[in-house]
């Protein structure tokens, strides 16, 4: 009977790789960042808000997925929506002065911040 001789692989690790988290200093806007459950964030899931809402129930749902070996990253908009009383946010100019509903916003700015934001991500994964 032939013998089996076991060796450990040198590119074998037994911790799990973890990606250091976004810098809040790089990021102008509130985020919510969440590790994954099982410690390996290789992946990253970016959850973006619509009109009106915060990042806040967005990082609630990022962690009900539980999704494996994925981080979760929630952003929230940097306008506040004028004349509301709650927290209520947008990407982007979207009401006129007196309140009305832009038909044709300038998304410019929102597409501006998102790209130095995965520009902040993809660089600081390879430090």
């Amino acid at each position: 009977m032939p013998e089996i001789h076991l060796r450990e692989s040198s590119s074998f690790t037994s911790s799990p790789h973890k990606k250091p988290p976004p810098d809040s200093s790089k990021i102008t806007v509130p985020f919510s960042y969440t590790s994954s459950n099982d410690g390996t964030d290789e992946n990253l899931l970016v959850l973006l808000h619509g009109l009106g809402d915060t990042h806040i129930p967005f990082t609630k749902l990022g962690r009900s997925f539980n999704l494996p070996q994925t981080a979760t990253l929630a952003l929230r908009a940097p306008e506040q929506i004028p004349f509301l009383y709650e927290q209520a946010y947008q990407w982007y100019t979207s009401f006129d002065p007196l309140g009305d509903l832009i038909e044709r916003p300038n998304p410019t700015s929102a597409l501006d911040l998102l790209s130095s934001v995965f520009d902040h991500l993809i660089d600081g994964e390879e430090a």
